[in-house]
Order: C-alpha cells, then structure tokens, then sequence
C-alpha cells in the first residue's frame, strides 16, 4: 500500500516473531538450524530496509528477498497447516526484472503492482502467475 509507517509496524511484528521462532525447542534439530538461519538472513539488512528510511525500490527488493527466504524455509520444514502460494510478477522492478510474492490464496494481487503504483495505479493489481504452492497438509 505504498505505507511507510504500516510497513515499519508489520516488519517489527514479523522480526519478533521470527527471533521467537529461532529461540523455539522444537526437539528436532534441523528445524531448529533452519530456524535460526531463516531468523539470521531476515533479520539482518532485509529487515532493516524494510522498516528504514530507504527508497521504495530498496524495500521492494527486500520483500522479493524476504518471500524467497521465507518460502525456502517454509518448503524445507514441509509446513503442513494451510497451502501457500509462491506468486510471480514478471515486470516487478522496473517492468522487466521478477519479484515474488507470497499468498494464502491462488488468487493473484499483486503488491508489487498494487493499488497505489505510482504509473500503473489499479491496472496491474491482477498481473501475474503462481509459480508454486506448499501443501505438505496431511
């Protein structure tokens, strides 16, 4: 949405959320390591450009950064509560360079193009595709 003061409010909430995860005794030691190295990568410069003071483009960069990671690590636990959608924008950056994104749905809403893009507004709000999906649900 474009949202400075949201984003910095949400990336707060999902870097807590993320430490807890890693400090999480699950009784399985990979998913612990993965936990810890999924808090590590995010933690670190993506977070801090997701809530800083940087350029929306730098902060977009950093979503697509943090979907892949997250996504990796949610397909290497096998998460088995609800299907995950791994989304795709071809034109993310600069009309010619990808972005990814993650969704609960299969429905394209793409935030890379959403509601408030400076050149496109509403109009690429459905550009995209789904590339993968989780659903490791018993």
């Amino acid at each position: 949405n474009w949202d400075s003061v949201s984003l910095a409010v949400k990336t707060a909430l999902l870097s807590s959320q993320l430490n807890a995860l890693s400090k999480k005794d699950s009784g399985y030691l990979i998913f612990a390591q993965q936990s810890k190295q999924l808090a590590a990568t995010t933690n670190g410069s993506i977070m801090k450009t997701l809530s800083g003071n940087n350029s929306w483009e730098a902060k977009r960069h950093a979503y697509d950064q943090l979907t892949k990671a997250v996504y990796n690590y949610l397909d290497s636990i096998q998460y088995q509560n609800q299907k995950i959608y791994l989304h795709f924008c071809p034109m993310a950056f600069h009309d010619v360079d990808t972005g990814y994104w993650m969704s609960t749905k299969n429905e394209i809403r793409n935030p890379y193009m959403g509601l408030h893009h400076p050149m496109y507004h509403r109009g690429m709000l459905g550009c995209g595709e789904t590339k993968d999906s989780i659903n490791f649900v018993p």
